[in-house]
């Protein structure tokens, strides 16, 4: 008997007349009770769908069965590119506490000061990154699963001062930005170093 099944998901993007963020719908495909079956269906569904040009990435998440139902769930989380090639994968399981030593250094894909796209919600938000998933090497005392993430300063409207952002959730941009936008991102981030210069 399976203890876990693996819903697969779709994401879709579809560019708007803002130049900040690009609309994302996320669609449910499926659970499976194994991750090879995912990735046939994941290949299956990529070679049938008509508008295949607009997924962007595909999202697997495991999780438990014959269990009560929580805020978080996720035992697993991987994301591909729409070729089935893998993203990224946080492998802890988010329901646990103090159970995160911290992210492989090598599997870290982004630097401070790269500009990236970040999904959240419904929307695929253009951000810089600040601040890198703890490693090993940093000795945290506590982590969990949800530790597992870059802090960002997206480029918006200025309701959100920075988002903690999963690496599975965490792309590489994928659209022109203009100088003044470049600009003022990597403003955002100058001004949060030197804040963190002050307190130290």
């Amino acid at each position: 008997m399976n203890k876990t099944i693996f819903r697969l998901e779709e994401i879709r993007c579809y560019e708007t007349e803002e130049h900040w963020y690009r609309d994302a719908v996320i669609g449910i495909l499926g659970h499976y009770t194994s991750l090879e079956k995912v990735m046939e269906a994941m290949r299956k569904n990529n070679h049938e769908a008509w508008d295949a040009e607009e997924i962007m990435a595909y999202m697997v998440k495991e999780i438990a069965v014959d269990g009560k139902l929580r805020d978080v769930d996720w035992l697993s989380v991987r994301t591909y590119d729409p070729q089935g090639n893998l993203i990224d994968e946080c492998l802890h399981d988010y329901n646990l506490c103090n159970q995160f030593d911290g992210r492989n250094p090598e599997a870290i894909r982004f630097k401070i000061g790269d500009i990236v796209e970040v999904l959240v919600g419904q929307r695929l938000i253009v951000a810089i990154v600040a601040a890198l998933p703890p490693t090993p090497e940093d000795n945290f005392p506590v982590l969990d699963a949800m530790d597992d993430c870059y802090l960002v300063f997206p480029f918006g409207d200025g309701s959100n001062d920075h988002l903690h952002i999963p690496p599975t959730h965490t792309f590489a941009l994928q659209r022109q930005l203009n100088k003044e936008d470049v600009d003022c991102l990597r403003n955002c981030l100058h001004d949060y170093q030197n804040q963190q210069n002050k307190a130290e």
